[in-house]
């Protein structure tokens, strides 16, 4: 089975993990060749890492490489009411760590090791497409709470990507996209 890691924000970390967010589309990388379903980056049965923000602040244990870590977190939490976790890493992982400046704040999820990763998801679908053919209940699947929002779901998403993507792929220029659906397995 293929594992690859996939960046989420914290706010969708939470949504996968509660369940209201079970798609998410991802641009196709190379646009001037032809796309076909076979080439795409996560195949069905892969199983994705969700990787969101952490911050390690310090040693957990005395041997076997294991930290203390607290996720999800775009400032330095206070440290009364924080409920950190004991990870250990692998080798590989305790020694790049150990060699970040800036081991002990808040990191982007981008730099997050597969050791740390709470949330594990599986792709059962993959579609590609242009992304405004986006349906209104895909856009619904792809995190929105109808509770919160009177807008419909499409109008919803179109803000969403362009707050995330308008520098490199906008709504408006409508690029191909990976339309991925998926499942948690483990968390």
């Amino acid at each position: 089975m293929k594992e690859k890691p996939i960046l989420m924000r914290t706010e969708n970390y939470k949504k996968c993990a509660d369940g209201t967010k079970t798609q998410t589309r991802r641009i196709c990388r190379n646009p001037d060749k032809p796309i076909r379903l076979i080439d795409a980056p996560c195949p069905v049965g892969t199983h994705l890492w969700v990787k969101e923000p952490f911050w390690i602040n310090g040693l957990w244990g005395l041997a076997n490489n294991g930290v203390k870590v607290c996720y999800g977190y775009d400032n330095p939490p206070k440290q009364n009411g924080i409920v950190w976790e004991g990870v250990r890493l692998t080798d590989e992982e305790y020694k790049k760590w150990w060699k970040w400046k800036n081991r002990y704040k808040i990191h982007s999820g981008m730099f997050m090791f597969k050791s740390l990763a709470r949330l594990w998801l599986e792709v059962t679908d993959v579609r590609i497409e242009r992304l405004q053919e986006i349906s209104e209940a895909d856009a619904q699947a792809e995190g929105l709470d109808i509770t919160k929002y009177a807008t419909p779901p499409r109008t919803w998403f179109r803000e969403l990507w362009d707050s995330i993507n308008k520098d490199r792929a906008s709504w408006e220029s409508n690029p191909w996209v990976w339309a991925y659906t998926f499942k948690r397995v483990r968390q």
